[in-house]
């Protein structure tokens, strides 16, 4: 099978082939001989990268090719000395893989072969390869039947000095090419990078690449087929006057022009979305746009117009990615038009109408990231009207119940944005009702099941504004559950790629919330991998350098939380550094801004924490700038709003540090009035009423520094009443029932300082509630709170403490 001529000229290959005839020995059960067939073919026609063949790997230099592979029972087929020839094929091979499932776990053949290479000395060279069954199911586990294992015995332990097993376990080194795993073709690939030992992400990374050049490849070709059908197309139009003949083939030659445009503007756009490239998808839509307006106007029929509306709205989804909002919009607003004419000449055909619905929901979702939210709801409001219509027309079809859920999902998401959490969350269950449906009906959609994880992190999320912590985390592990069974059936689809990192994102949230910092943390670095992994394979995707920012300030609000300072500095001051970038190269992108002045905020609070207070003001102070702009240009955003509370509080925390009483207490009153006026516009905001009640406790903290105890008493007397509803709403919520008890224990020592027999009854039963909560608090400073509480308490009863 291997000509000698063919090894002498193989330098690279010669490295270690001088002592081995084959790159491996593949080892499996007769019954398994479709896949010995596939592997052993995917083996010997791989090509390694150009840029690793030479290099050094961990078992010498990596050559061109694995060839040859050696299979047992196909090569010895016409032996009459079976053994003899197995063993001298193992000796001669520089690896052993094994197929592993439950038929070869059973078979004697394959037991045989691998303690044969075992003794050879060479068990750090035997890869398994799992196609079926269970690993280690023999040892008894949990739901999995004995019959299921798939790892043979000798796979499983060492080989003794008398060649025959021991009792010394040992996990052989594998890849699994199940579909609820790795999949065959990343299988393959660790494999690969096991046999010539290589990290397995540099041979994935040219897979990726190896699809991307087949994409741009077709939509070249298509591109220059385009550009020749548009060519003939206008030369047959000159030519249309000539002869009937002529004007027949005119007809002829505008039909494919407009058939490619079309295949251009849906099937392969459709193609090239997953991997990510923004500049493909906007030479699509380039070369559409040269076609079409080179047409007369006589020529645009209804099919065309059509096609300009496609172009249009393509055009709006790539110059949206890239963050150009105003001309998104402009695009969309252009596509509507055409949409709209259409369906007034068509009458109220469903295709004029599940257009126009589409036109609508991209213009809303634009609107919404300019922060024009009341239009955006307008437009969404319009294409659920019409979605709505369309179903009631044939509840039966999927389409339009698949796209009425995104429309509720997307109004929904705005709602929130306005602060309308009630009704966003109404919004967020009619599209979870539909999808639930439509997965049911249909596990095998891959969309369908991908939105579906989108909605489950939506409503997680509003659970988590509401502060129903537990529901929140419910909600995002049913949609992690979801996206991340998609992501590992193609690693290679960025947008589940993407997905799968939001919920990771949400996942730490919700973490983080429960004080479990080492999970969250955990959950956090998994999202930011992701993210750095996609934003190098396309620098132009605004959208996911803007995410990858957030997870920078994720991890460092971790970091920080865990008294790591300075980690989360370092973090913050990436974020701050990636939010920079984008807000210079877009100032009317106000998201890019509040991100931008968000993260000046959380590099001041690590600078305070730090003990520099100037650079922290100054911190501050660039923060409230922009947050004082945003909110000058649209006084309707509440999420504006709170982030200009937050910048007045935090102003207020340095000034309290620099011991400026009077001008601390100013920067609080303001972020208290903005606070008061979002908790009530809505009071199902757990968040806001949150952050109410920490203003009244940061004036009462400012007012006692003061000597102010009577009115530093009625501001923390306000704040413990909305403390008390928000933990009696939710006792799972570990951070609000943390800070009742520590507000109850401040309130007493308050009243003790300000004297009177009633304040110290008032004291004592204070004092008593904080024991009875913290008895059930199990959060870790529990005992910093217990501590707490025990001094107190002895200022009240001398020598008495509840602990």
């Amino acid at each position: 099978m291997k000509p000698e001529a063919t090894q002498e000229a193989d330098s690279v290959r010669i490295g270690e082939s001088t002592d081995y005839r084959y790159w491996a020995f593949i080892s499996y059960s007769h019954a398994d001989k479709g896949w010995g067939d596939w592997l052993h073919r995917a083996l010997e026609t791989y090509r390694v990268p150009k840029h690793l063949v030479g290099r050094t790997g961990a078992f010498g230099p990596v050559p061109r090719r694995l060839y040859p592979i050696f299979r047992d029972r196909e090569e010895l087929s016409a032996s009459s000395s079976l053994g003899i020839n197995i063993e001298r094929a193992l000796q001669q091979s520089r690896s052993l893989i094994v197929i592993c499932s439950p038929r070869s776990s059973s078979s004697h053949w394959v037991n045989e072969e691998i303690k044969y290479f075992k003794s050879l000395n060479r068990e750090d060279r035997i890869l398994a390869f799992m196609v079926e069954g269970e690993p280690n199911a023999s040892d008894g586990r949990a739901g999995v039947s004995l019959d299921q294992e798939c790892f043979p015995e000798a796979l499983r332990f060492r080989v003794g000095a008398d060649g025959e097993l021991s009792q010394e376990r040992t996990e052989p080194i594998a890849s699994d090419a199940r579909k609820t795993k790795d999949g065959k073709v990343n299988a393959k690939l660790k494999l690969i990078a096991g046999l010539i030992g290589v990290e397995y992400d540099a041979l994935k990374q040219r897979e990726q690449e190896r699809r991307r050049r087949y994409l741009v490849a077709l939509a070249t070709m298509a591109f220059a087929v385009a550009l020749a059908m548009t060519g003939l197309a206008i030369f047959a139009f000159g030519a249309q006057q000539e002869a009937q003949m002529q004007a027949k083939a005119a007809n002829t030659a505008r039909d494919q022009a407009d058939g490619l445009i079309n295949f251009m503007l849906t099937d392969l756009r459709d193609k090239l979305q997953p991997i990510g490239h923004l500049n493909i998808l906007s030479d699509v839509t380039d070369k559409a746009r040269v076609y079409l307006d080179g047409l007369p106007n006589e020529q645009l029929n209804a099919m065309r117009l059509r096609q300009r509306a496609l172009m249009l709205s393509n055009l709006g989804q790539v110059l949206q990615a890239q963050g150009k909002l105003s001309d998104a919009v402009d695009a969309y607003r252009q596509e509507l038009k055409i949409t709209q004419r259409l369906v007034k000449e068509n009458g109220s055909s469903a295709d004029s109408q599940s257009d126009l619905s589409n036109s609508y929901n991209s213009l809303g979702d634009a609107l919404r990231d300019m922060s024009n939210l009341q239009d955006a709801i307008d437009a969404l409001r319009q294409a659920s009207e019409i979605d709505q219509q369309l179903v009631g027309r044939d509840e039966t079809n999927p389409a339009w119940q698949y796209r009425l859920a995104l429309n509720y999902r997307q109004l929904g998401d705005v709602l929130e944005i306005k602060g309308s959490l009630p009704d966003a969350l109404d919004a967020f269950n009619h599209s979870l009702t539909i999808l639930r449906a439509l997965t049911e009906h249909d596990p095998s959609n891959a969309k369908w099941q991908r939105w579906l994880s989108v909605i489950y992190n939506e409503i997680g999320d509003n659970f988590g504004y509401q502060g129903k912590q537990q529901g929140a985390l419910d909600a995002y592990q049913q949609g992690l559950a979801i996206i991340k069974a998609l992501a590992e059936k193609d690693n290679s689809n960025t947008g589940w790629q993407y997905d799968l990192s939001v919920s990771y994102d949400r996942m730490g949230d919700a973490l983080r919330a429960r004080d479990d910092l080492v999970a969250a943390l955990e959950s956090y670095q998994k999202s930011l991998n992701i993210k750095s992994a996609l934003t190098e394979q396309d620098r132009s995707n605004t959208t996911w350098q803007r995410n990858l920012a957030m997870d920078y300030e994720d991890v460092g609000d971790v970091l920080k939380a865990q008294g790591k300072l300075v980690e989360a500095l370092r973090a913050y001051q990436t974020t701050m550094r990636m939010c920079k970038q984008l807000a210079d190269r877009d100032k009317a992108n106000d998201s890019w801004q509040d991100d931008l002045g968000s993260s000046y905020g959380k590099i001041g609070d690590v600078l305070l924490a730090q003990g520099s207070l100037s650079e922290a003001l100054d911190a501050y102070q660039q923060g409230l700038g922009i947050s004082k702009a945003l909110v000058e240009k649209d006084k309707s955003r509440a999420d504006w709003q709170y982030d200009l509370s937050v910048s007045y509080e935090k102003l207020g925390d340095v000034l309290a540090a620099q011991r400026k009483p009077v001008e601390a207490l100013d920067d609080y009153q303001r972020s208290l009035k903005l606070r008061q006026t979002l908790a009530d516009q809505d009071r199902s905001n757990g968040g806001w009423q949150n952050d109410l009640s920490l203003s009244y406790e940061k004036v009462g903290d400012t007012l006692k520094a003061q000597g102010n105890l009577e009115q530093a008493l009625t501001q923390y007397e306000r704040s413990l009443s909305i403390r008390r509803v928000l933990v009696g709403r939710d006792r799972s919520n570990l951070a609000w029932e943390h800070d009742l008890i520590a507000l109850l224990t401040e309130v007493a020592t308050t009243q003790l300082l300000s004297g009177g027999n009633d304040k110290v009854a008032e004291a004592k039963a204070l004092l008593q509630e904080a024991t009875g909560l913290a008895a059930e608090y199990n959060g870790s400073d529990r005992q910093t709170l217990i501590d707490s509480i025990n001094k107190a308490s002895r200022s009240v009863m001398p020598g008495h403490a509840p602990y």
